[in-house]
């Protein structure tokens, strides 16, 4: 018999081999291929072990489900006269956080039917059963005659704000000696029937003297699978719901990665000699999607995670116990639900993915949404193109690996309250403008940013409103926004680019101190550290700090690392024990505002810095530090730094608004170097590449940022320099 004929149902698998037949009622419709439908066997075979060990992973995860012997109690806390050997394993969804009181609140407005309400006496003790089963168990005596004993076997969080709990129940006779905790309770219950077993679905109204507090369950019945916890869990979510916010289950040093790796988004009215490629802007808003084993998660991009949905999937995998370090992937929600993927930030645990180009494919291959690719082009697509998209989109957007430029009207989103229209600013609502009396109290609109042409004042115009959002945009997105409508795209892209680029130097200059230093003293000395604008790349990894600098301002360090300890440093106290004190204790960051020559002279660090491994960083430094850097370097001092060298310079190279100018010093013959940075200026000595040993061009050394250069910034970045050890 031929390959392609099913054994069972002898019909062709070949589309090209089968045979034709009409289907349907009526001989006037054409004759349509017969396929063979059956299924593998081996999927068949496959199917059914995996329901099995599907089974068997929930019921069958704890071995004993019996006492050894009767456990010595404790009689200061409860008397035991008899257990019953053989327990009922319990298997549970608890909820958490504000859940609780919501379930009893829509319980006791007729949530589910047939409830019931009974009001219960409830004695507790908390009590130890022995050192044959070494266990703590809960001993509950209620008014309705239930005693029992409840030993918690495993408890694990599965989904944001629901913990599987297994347990074993004894039922007892005895009494409690010492109440631990006397309640009166109202107790909501309700069953459904879910796949075939019960659920008691079961919450709780706690009223002591003190306070009120509620409890709330899914307590599942009978033969328990991992499909059966996952549909158990689709009803709480579609019933109960889920927290609020991700803020609480996402770890923040990981998160603060994703956000870094997160795309920035430009918005420009020319594309005209960049490179990347061409997508139909979404007309939707920005979301992260994060990917569990149990399914995923959709929320706002706000500083608080605020949940859009939370997803279960019913398959017959297990529920581990939730990551802290999940999947991420960047999308765009529109209106009606859908997800259109734009990229994925974080994947195994790392949150520094390098981008990838590919629009059209989802790297995260476990449990995720379906998402919306969009079609690419190589060049400005046309308006008819677009206009044949299948999903609304409101604009063209330029991407690569390094941004995302909007081809469109700058916009941006501000929330208005009490007559005005705000942004916000490290967690607080910051006034931006006036507000309309026929707009919505505490409502975001979106709102084009033009330039009047007489006056060249930027005004705010065709305000309409984002109900998927729910705080407007940051004031850096704000005030990028309004730059964009101000001036040229081509001189806000430069001062951009290298902005962006010289973090990505001060960043690889801290990775390589904070790698030499002992991990046994986290600390570095850095100098000429200024405003403090790289105190994002200082404080990660926990390291502490001693800054120097004569014109240093330590005040927005104080507003944005709050966590940290900000002092001064004590000349009177010598460096050694300062250098103990803040290496062992929480992250700290002494400042002295002094010359880098002042503070070695009072300090006499340099010894104790070589002695003791601790590395010196120069962050765009190095041209005023090359006599300090060579004495460091002399005692064994690891130095690290970043900054820009000026061989072959003889005019002005750059392009405006970010150019170096030599000239002449006002006093003596030497050279000195005028670098415009936007709106700062600063004037620093003139320094070649052969004054420093250990300079390497940036070209050379960071292949990786190096690619980010293009013909705008070519003259500046090349440079650009990284100071090794």
């Amino acid at each position: 018999m031929d390959d392609h004929i099913c054994l069972i149902c002898h019909e062709s698998k070949d589309p090209s081999k089968a045979r034709f037949a009409h289907v349907r009622l009526g001989l006037d419709e054409p004759p349509e291929p017969v396929l063979c439908k059956c299924k593998d066997p081996i999927k068949i075979i496959t199917s059914i072990r995996d329901k099995i060990d599907a089974a068997a992973t929930v019921t069958n995860s704890i071995p004993s489900t019996l006492m050894d012997s009767l456990a010595e109690m404790n009689i200061d806390t409860a008397h035991i006269d008899s257990v019953g050997s053989r327990p009922t394993r319990e298997v549970e969804l608890r909820l958490q956080g504000d859940l609780p009181k919501l379930a009893f609140k829509k319980m006791e407005k007729g949530l589910f039917e047939n409830s019931t309400t009974r009001r219960i006496r409830e004695r507790a003790c908390i009590c130890w059963t022995g050192p044959d089963t070494n266990w703590n168990a809960k001993v509950r005596m209620r008014s309705n005659g239930e005693a029992t004993m409840k030993v918690s076997k495993s408890r694990a969080k599965v989904v944001p704000g629901y913990i599987l709990a297994i347990s074993d129940e004894y039922r007892f006779s005895g009494r409690i000696m010492h109440v631990q905790r006397d309640v009166e309770m109202n107790e909501i219950r309700s069953v459904l029937r879910v796949r075939g077993v019960d659920v008691n679905i079961i919450a709780r109204k706690y009223e002591s003297e003190d306070k009120v507090s509620y409890a709330a369950e899914f307590e599942i019945e009978g033969k328990v699978t991992n499909s059966i916890v996952r549909s158990v869990l689709c009803l709480a979510l579609g019933t109960i719901g889920t927290i609020s916010s991700m803020t609480r289950e996402i770890d923040s040093e990981f998160m603060r990665d994703v956000r870094s790796n997160d795309h920035v988004v430009i918005d420009v009215p020319d594309v005209t000699g960049y490179s990347g490629i061409f997508l139909a802007k979404a007309d939707g808003m920005k979301v992260y999607v994060f990917c569990y084993r149990f399914g995923y998660v959709v929320t706002v991009t706000d500083p608080h995670l605020s949940i859009v949905t939370c997803m279960v999937t019913v398959t017959h995998g297990d529920l581990p116990e939730m990551t802290a370090t999940p999947d991420v992937v960047l999308a765009e929600m529109m209106m009606d639900g859908s997800l259109v993927y734009i990229d994925t930030l974080a994947m195994n645990s790392d949150g520094k993915l390098p981008k990838s180009m590919n629009a059209s494919v989802c790297q995260v291959t476990g449990e995720r949404p379906p998402f919306i690719y969009r079609k690419s082009w190589d060049r400005l697509p046309s308006k008819v193109e677009l206009d044949l998209e299948p999903m609304p989109n409101d604009g063209v957007v330029l991407t690569n690996k390094f941004r995302t430029m909007r081809l469109k009207q700058p916009t941006i989103d501000l929330l208005y309250m009490d007559g005005k229209l705000n942004g916000i600013d490290n967690g607080i609502i910051t006034e931006v403008t006036d507000g309309s009396p026929e707009m919505e109290e505490d409502t975001v609109y979106e709102m084009d940013l033009v330039k009047d042409k007489e006056t060249g004042e930027i005004k705010v115009v065709k305000p309409r409103q984002r109900p998927l959002k729910k705080l407007p945009n940051s004031m850096d997105v704000i005030k990028r926004a309004i730059a964009s409508a101000n001036a040229d795209v081509n001189t806000n892209m430069v001062l951009f680019d290298i902005t962006s680029m010289s973090f990505s130097m001060r960043e690889r200059v801290y990775q390589m101190a904070q790698a030499k230093a002992p991990s046994t003293k986290k600390l570095i000395v850095t100098f000429g550290v200024g405003r403090f604008q790289e105190w994002k790349q200082m404080l990660s990894n926990g390291f502490s700090y001693i800054a120097i600098d004569p014109e240093l301002n330590y005040s927005d360090l104080e507003k944005r690392a709050k966590r940290v300890r900000i002092l001064p440093y004590d000349f009177s106290t010598n460096f050694n024990t300062q250098v103990l004190s803040i290496s062992s204790g929480a992250q700290t960051v002494l400042w002295a505002k002094c010359t880098s020559e002042y503070f070695i002279r009072k300090a006499m660090p340099t010894m104790i810095m070589a002695r003791q491994g601790i590395p010196a960083v120069f962050s765009f430094s190095i041209s005023y530090h090359v006599q300090v850097i060579s004495m460091l370097r002399t005692e064994g001092v690891a130095t690290f730094g970043c900054g820009f060298v000026h061989d072959s310079m003889s005019g002005t190279v750059g392009r405006e608004p970010v150019t170096m100018t030599v000239k002449n010093a006002s006093r003596g013959t030497s050279k000195e170097v005028v670098s415009t940075f936007g709106k700062s200026t600063y004037v620093e000595p003139f320094v070649k590449m052969s004054t420093v040993k250990g300079l390497v061009l940036v070209k050379d050394s960071m292949p990786d940022l190096w690619e980010r250069v293009d013909s705008n910034t070519a003259e500046i970045m090349d440079r650009a320099v990284i100071m090794y050890s």
